[in-house]
Parts: structure tokens; sequence; C-alpha cells
């Protein structure tokens, strides 16, 4: 009897430490949020508590995670054209004859050792983003 509960004991303690995913903040930073990409009109859009927004686009399983402040989250409309740029935090969004260039994730909740952590990641112009601009 008592073997039997050891074994069951071992059983249970070595699925709960090989299920664990044991990522630092950077690896899920840089492996969900800096190196996908992605591409499609936009279908629905779902507004977290937090600063999240989920875009889920036409014809694509996957949905895209976006953490910026809530006015930018709030120009990602049903129909817009959204393209996140592989390898860094470069998002935008073209509406007709406009295009909207915003950071994918605000990197401001990060603390600094798990910024410097990230390393250089490419950003827009801190003059282009976040208001709408006439394209040709």
């Amino acid at each position: 009897m008592y073997s039997k509960y050891n074994i069951i004991i071992c059983f249970w303690l070595s699925i709960s430490c090989f299920s664990c995913d044991n990522r630092t903040v950077v690896e899920m930073y840089k492996e969900e949020l800096i190196t996908p990409t992605f591409e499609g009109i936009v279908d629905s859009t779902e507004l977290w508590k937090g600063g999240g927004l989920v875009v889920s686009l036409k014809g694509k399983k996957e949905t895209v995670g976006i953490t910026n402040d809530h006015s930018v989250l709030e120009e990602i409309r049903k129909g817009d054209f959204f393209k996140k740029l592989p390898n860094s935090n470069k998002c935008y969004i073209k509406r007709q004859d406009s295009i909207f260039y915003f950071d994918c994730v605000s990197l401001k909740r990060l603390n600094e050792k798990d910024r410097k952590g990230i390393g250089k990641i490419e950003q827009w112009d801190r003059n282009k983003i976040n208001h709408w601009m006439v394209t040709n």
C-alpha cells in the first residue's frame, strides 16, 4: 500500500514538473509579441481590462495580442488592414487613404532589467506614431 502511494506521488510530481511553462517575461515578449508577423483584414477586436486588445484577422486561426494605450487600441476597427512587422515592435493599420502607425506593445510596463534583456527592438520614428496620416 505504501509503494502504491509513492508511485502515484512520483507520477504526479513528474507530470507537474514537466508540464510547467518556465519561460521568463523576456522570452514571452520575444516569442509571442516581438518575433511574429501578422497581416490581414481585421475581423473582430476584443478589448481586455488592463490595456490589452486581441485582434482576429479574416481567414486566420491565430489572433494578435496588442498592449498599448486605450486611445490607440480604440483606433483599430473591423475592416481595417492590419500589419505587424516581424522582429519588431512596429504595427500599423490602413483605412481607406490613411495609415496609423503604432507600437504593438507598450514596453513601459517592463522593469529596466527585462527591457534590457529583450535587447534592441525596431520601432517607428516617435514623431510618426499614434496619429492618422494620409497616404499617397
